[in-house]
């Protein structure tokens, strides 16, 4: 987790995985759900997710994607945002 305050006054949840699997995203997205139920110092912020994932099929990429999440790739010990110029991140 990560969060700032001030203007931007967000909070980021990040997952990560070896290999991305359809259970995966929905484990990110249950977390989102439940966070500020565990964190209400967090509840005025806006809440966004991160998949960091050394591997993805593109379905489930573009499934993540579409659900508003933010991908990362993670390679050569590098964690890289990977979403597309359009994307529109989705705030819990």
């Amino acid at each position: 987790m990560a969060y700032a305050n001030s203007e931007c006054n967000a909070a980021y949840i990040v997952e990560i995985k070896s290999h991305l699997r359809p259970d995966g995203i929905e484990q990110l997205q249950n977390i989102l759900e439940q966070f500020r139920h565990f964190f209400p110092e967090h509840a005025d912020k806006a809440l966004y997710g991160i998949l960091a994932v050394v591997d993805a099929p593109e379905d489930l990429r573009q499934e993540a994607l579409s659900a508003g999440i933010f991908m990362a790739g993670i390679n050569d010990e590098q964690f890289k945002l990977e979403v597309p110029s359009n994307f529109q991140p989705k705030a819990w």
